[in-house]
């Protein structure tokens, strides 16, 4: 099956959220618009339209979020675009944006994470040292992204995880 991103919204996405490594890339969960049917992963986002996805309803979709809790429905759906990401912000938001604008945005929070580390280093608190160089690493570091590729791969997002790579500063597989 292969169907334009143009007819399609964002309606969620299918992943258990761990509150503790946020920022993260989202696997979507389509529906064409104006119609019950709903495309979820694994699937592949190529150009300007998604291929192989898993089909379903509405329904189905609803029943796999109460009975797996590996998915979760956005409050509005959003309309799908090419070049476009799912991500959870570092305040548990989703956001769907351009790949550009999260690539600059995670080096950004990268960056604020690493002030936190040092500012909570040369106070002392080892704590809060911790948890922002936790969260720096999880966030951006070359190393972890290129193993959230790896594993994005292996989910059959190779999408998102090209974005990974790219934040890593690797193009291509």
């Amino acid at each position: 099956m292969r169907e334009l991103l143009s007819n399609l919204e964002v309606i969620g996405y299918a992943d258990r959220l761990n509150p503790e490594l946020v920022p993260t890339f989202v696997p979507p969960v389509f529906r064409v618009v104006g119609t019950d049917q709903v495309l979820m992963p694994p699937l592949r986002i190529v150009d300007d339209h998604v291929e192989s996805p898993v089909t379903g309803t509405m329904k189905d979709f609803e029943r796999f979020i109460a009975v797996t809790g590996n998915a979760t429905a956005l409050d509005t759906p959003i309309p799908a675009k090419p070049k476009h990401v799912l991500w959870i912000d570092e305040h548990l938001q989703p956001r769907y944006e351009p790949k550009e604008v999260v690539q600059e945005r995670v080096k950004q929070l990268e960056q604020e994470a690493f002030r936190q580390f040092e500012a909570a280093r040369a106070t002392g608190d080892f704590e809060a040292a911790q948890h922002a160089l936790g969260l720096a690493i999880s966030m951006s570091s070359r190393n972890a992204l290129l193993l959230k590729a790896d594993v994005l791969e292996l989910q059959g997002e190779p999408e998102l995880a090209q974005v990974a790579r790219e934040a890593a500063g690797v193009s291509g597989s």
